[in-house]
C-alpha cells in the first residue's frame, strides 16, 4: 500500500471523505495477501463510506437513487452483521460507486 495525501480545503471538507474513500478503497482493492490488517482495512473502508454517504444522500433530489442507497446501505449492514454471504467489500464498492456516479448538487 502506498501512502496518500489527503487535503481539506476550505471550504469544501466533503472532498475530504471523497477522496479518504477512494484511498481506502485502492488500498482494499488491490493485489495482497489476506491478513487482520485487511479486515480492518475494510471496516474503516466501509465506516468512511457509510459517513459519506450520511454526507451525500440528503443533497440527492432523485428519489429513485436515493432508495438505492438506502437499500444498499441496508445491505451492508446485513453482511456486516453475518445476515448475507455477500462480502461487505463488495457491498461497498457497490454504495461507492453510486455515490461517485454522479455529482452532488452543490
Amino acid at each position: 500500500m502506498t501512502d496518500r495525501i489527503l487535503v481539506l480545503r476550505k471550504g469544501d471538507p466533503l472532498s475530504l471523505v471523497a477522496d479518504a474513500c477512494a484511498a481506502l478503497a485502492d488500498a482494499v482493492n488491490e493485489p495482497h495477501s489476506w491478513s487482520s490488517a485487511h479486515d480492518d482495512l475494510v471496516a474503516a473502508y466501509a465506516a468512511m463510506v457509510r459517513a459519506y454517504a450520511g454526507l451525500v444522500r440528503p443533497t440527492i433530489t432523485e428519489e429513485v437513487r436515493r432508495r438505492v442507497i438506502d437499500h444498499v446501505l441496508d445491505r451492508l449492514g446485513q453482511a456486516e452483521r453475518g445476515e448475507i454471504v455477500t462480502s461487505v467489500v463488495d457491498i461497498v464498492n457497490r454504495l461507492h460507486g453510486e455515490l461517485v456516479s454522479q455529482p452532488v448538487p452543490g
